[in-house]
């Protein structure tokens, strides 16, 4: 005697649901052998049992449902190079996942540093050389052509799972004290891939909190420091957005690193 199995009682052996059993059918992924018309029970043969392992073996693999409809129609052959395609799509997924999983511990590491930085708290430090990636700012290099940058490099983040954007940087020209001026941006990057390097030296950092518009004041009160104490500095200054939008939901809390670079030249009367 034929030993049959209801739709219940397969679903129960292999825990998935009665109405899996029932999408599977519609699809034409698993019919049952028989369907009672009169009660519409759907009935399966012992060994669709084993079809049904299968099934849900290679939905674990990351395998489609069609996929896996066209790997029960092939041969021998042809199922191990179907397989041998899903090895390579997982291997990508793996390389992809790997890059997302290093780009969020720099993020939480950069924003939980940022997070202990103490606003207005100048000081002289030796920074090591910094290689980077450099990123356009339009014309008029105002405020505005910053922000454009930026948003252009947070698309390019999210469409290419290796870029990395730890930390966005970019070089100011206050010279003029009636309109700053953004020379260029940047992000940290691998050696390898860097455009330029920032070289080491001696710079004077400071923390800037507030919204973006009032990081002039801040910038104006290092150099205030600097004057006091006696060093000199290049026109060499860059800042860096260490907590912003992704990290705080109030411009009022948000961190700007300043950083000026030192000058081993005594420093000339500056405005």
């Amino acid at each position: 005697m034929e030993i049959k199995l209801m739709a219940g009682e397969l679903a129960k052996y292999h825990n998935v649901s009665k109405q899996t059993l029932i999408y599977y059918d519609k699809i034409g992924l698993l019919r049952p052998q028989e369907t009672d018309p009169a009660t519409g029970y759907r009935y399966y043969a012992l060994e669709q049992w084993e079809d049904l392992e299968i099934i849900l073996c290679l939905k674990s693999l990351g395998m489609s449902l069609k996929e896996i409809k066209t790997f029960m129609t092939l041969e021998a052959q042809e199922r191990v190079q179907l397989l041998e395609d899903q090895e390579s799509v997982i291997q990508h997924q793996l390389q992809t996942i790997h890059a997302a999983r290093k780009r969020l511990k720099n993020t939480l590491s950069f924003i939980r540093g940022a997070m202990e930085a103490v606003p207005l708290k100048h000081e002289i430090i030796q920074a090591d050389p910094l290689p980077i990636t450099i990123l356009p700012v339009d014309p008029p290099n105002d405020q505005n052509a910053l922000k454009a940058t930026l948003k252009r490099t947070a698309l390019k983040a999210r469409a290419n799972p290796h870029f990395m954007i730890p930390a966005f940087l970019y070089q100011v020209d206050d010279t003029d004290p009636e309109q700053t001026r953004y020379i260029k941006a940047a992000i940290p990057t691998e050696p390898e891939n860097a455009q330029e390097t920032i070289p080491p030296g001696r710079w004077a950092r400071t923390f800037h909190k507030g919204n973006f518009s009032s990081v002039q004041q801040t910038r104006q009160l290092l150099k205030q420091f600097l004057r006091k104490n006696g060093h000199a500095w290049e026109d060499l200054s860059i800042e860096r957005l260490m907590l912003s939008a992704l990290a705080n939901p109030h411009d009022r809390d948000y961190i700007v690193e300043i950083r000026i670079r030192l000058s081993e030249q005594p420093q000339t009367e500056t405005p």
